[in-house]
């Protein structure tokens, strides 16, 4: 059992609010972006992507959270989220959304002062919010989300570079793949057992993934998205070495090779699943996620070199460290 400090525990509720534990997927997104344009980059730079994407996650999932409290509430296996119980209240999870939006557009305004990167950003979140108001009530909004991440790696390469090239467009197209798989497929079967019951109406409710008595029901339809979403990932991953004539390392791509086929592993478990079982649905969730989360920066290696080890490095401890803080060794409550 992990033990800290008094302070560190009474923090841990909005970390877990903010989803600090998946924070190191999102604010290496635009980081990646901007190395990825073999552009010049200064620490400075580095440090204002990774405040600016960070607090696109803390306003992305606390501005969600604070949207979904009711929908959550509905769900016995949600009772112990921040906003559910009530460790953390409504009227600051409303503050501290809306302050790191704030916070954000003004570091970009002040760093990046072209008008191109603040537009390609102002897409980006107002994608990512129009995704959070609208998610749980109309269908197709999913892609919304995938777009963000999308524009978001695009923004990383125009803030620092004014341009993108050939990189900077695979790791978007990786980043869309990621995220509208996390949606649709990873968020659609983990809340199969309320979504349709409380008339939630969204891609996957349409699509009629449900849970009936214990039973996880996951049209054949789906199961081919889902998996044309974790192939053609795994496939853009992969295709970059042999298009490109990337040089590597035979450690980098036995790890890449692994994690392409535990992201393969987890979607055939997951889309087979029989009967309905919240805690390896997280599990496999856990290992899909961080597995695709770690696939870019080992593919930048190839293009600006062992520089890259030390996003990976930072990516990692990061999420280690804040997985033990916020759940030791439990599912996380997502």
């Amino acid at each position: 059992m992990f033990i800290f400090p008094s302070g560190f525990m009474q923090f841990r509720e909005y970390a877990k609010l903010c989803h600090f534990q998946t924070a190191s997927q999102i604010f290496a997104i635009p980081i990646i972006g901007a190395l990825a344009t073999q552009h010049p980059v200064t620490a400075l730079q580095i440090a204002v992507l990774f405040g600016i994407g960070l607090l696109v996650n803390i306003f992305g999932f606390t501005h969600n959270e604070y949207l979904d409290v009711k929908i959550d509430a509905a769900s016995d296996a949600l009772s112990t989220k921040p906003l559910v119980k009530g460790t953390v209240p409504l009227r600051h999870a409303f503050i501290l959304a809306y302050v790191s939006f704030i916070l954000a557009f003004v570091l970009t305004i002040f760093f990046f002062t072209k008008p191109l990167p603040i537009a390609v950003f102002s897409l980006s979140i107002a994608l990512a919010a129009i995704y959070n108001r609208f998610g749980k009530s109309y269908i197709g909004v999913d892609f919304l989300l995938a777009a963000w991440a999308f524009f978001l790696c695009l923004f990383g390469a125009f803030a620092v570079a004014g341009y993108i090239n050939e990189y900077v467009r695979i790791f978007g197209i990786l980043f869309l793949f990621q995220w509208w798989y996390a949606n649709i497929v990873e968020g659609g079967v983990k809340d199969a057992e309320h979504d349709f019951k409380i008339g939630v109406r969204n891609t996957t409710t349409a699509w009629g993934v449900r849970v009936k008595k214990d039973k996880l029901i996951l049209p054949t339809s789906y199961k081919i998205f889902g998996l044309v979403l974790s192939f053609g990932f795994v496939f853009v991953a992969v295709s970059v070495f042999i298009i490109y004539d990337l040089p590597s390392y035979f450690w980098q791509l036995t790890l890449i090779y692994v994690l392409c086929g535990a992201i393969i592993i987890c979607a055939f478990i997951l889309l087979n699943m029989k009967r309905f079982d919240r805690n390896l649905v997280l599990k496999l969730i856990i290992i899909c996620e961080f597995s695709k989360a770690f696939l870019p920066p080992l593919i930048l290696i190839s293009i600006i070199g062992l520089s890259a080890l030390l996003l990976v490095v930072f990516m990692f401890c990061w999420s280690a460290f804040f997985m033990l803080y916020e759940y030791g060794t439990s599912p996380p409550s997502i």
